[in-house]
């Protein structure tokens, strides 16, 4: 299932936070998991260890292992992105669905791993 626009645009506001903002020793990465693929590449993927449903950004944070879920305000999550929410949780990381900038923001906050935002990426309502 491909991604809306709205996820896109969350996502790509968030890695710019990140860039701008993430504090030294912070770790993360976007596993390329969407789009279509032709049964032959699926098929490799899945034997090189591609996991459906894994989250849009990866962090890792003083020995933390966080999977962040981006969704637009509306979006739902897919069973396949609730089994590694629950496969994440159960092996002691730490899963959370954010929706809109302004959750990510406060989240990251909360989390430690930014430092203050200020200006143009204060929080600020996202479609």
């Amino acid at each position: 299932m491909t991604r809306n626009n709205a996820e896109d645009r969350l996502q790509m506001m968030v890695v710019q936070l990140l860039k701008l903002l993430g504090k030294p020793g912070l770790f993360w990465f976007h596993p390329p998991n969407e789009g279509k693929r032709t049964p032959k590449t699926g098929s490799r993927n899945k034997a090189m260890g591609v996991v459906r449903g894994v989250p849009d950004l990866v962090l890792c944070w003083e020995g933390r292992f966080i999977g962040l879920e981006l969704k637009a305000p509306k979006g739902r999550i897919t069973p396949e992105q609730e089994a590694a929410g629950r496969a994440i949780t159960a092996a002691g990381g730490l899963y959370h669905v954010l929706r809109g900038y302004d959750e990510a923001v406060e989240f990251l906050d909360m989390l430690g791993v930014i430092r203050p935002v200020t200006g143009r990426l204060a929080p600020r309502a996202v479609a």
